[in-house]
This record gives structure tokens, C-alpha cells and sequence, in this order.
């Protein structure tokens, strides 16, 4: 589990203030996810990192 910040393409950072885990997805999902991921890099020249979570469970 992690506290979050993130970053918005804006460069705007703002931190949540819950726990997260990294959530349980399909391989399909992964493979859209690094696809949709290495689109962004490409389009923007900036290093591009997306992540799959959901709020930790209480």
C-alpha cells in the first residue's frame, strides 16, 4: 500500500490522503494501459508513468 501523489499533465501535484494498493486487473487491461502509457510519452516527450490502483480496504 501507498499514500498517493500525483501529478496531473498540467504539472499541478496534489496529494490524496488515503491509502492505495495496486489494483487486481486483467492482462487486457495492462496492455491497454502500457499502450495508452507509451502514447502519452510520445505525444508529450515527457516520461509517462500510469498506475492501476484502488483505495485499501479499512
Amino acid at each position: 500500500m501507498f499514500s498517493s501523489v500525483l501529478q496531473i499533465l498540467t504539472g499541478e501535484v496534489s496529494t490524496v490522503e488515503k491509502e492505495y494498493q495496486i489494483a487486481d486487473i486483467s492482462s487486457d487491461c495492462i496492455k491497454e494501459i502500457n499502450e495508452l502509457q507509451e502514447k502519452l510519452r510520445q505525444q508529450t516527450e515527457k516520461d509517462i508513468v500510469l498506475i492501476a490502483y484502488k483505495p485499501a480496504e479499512e
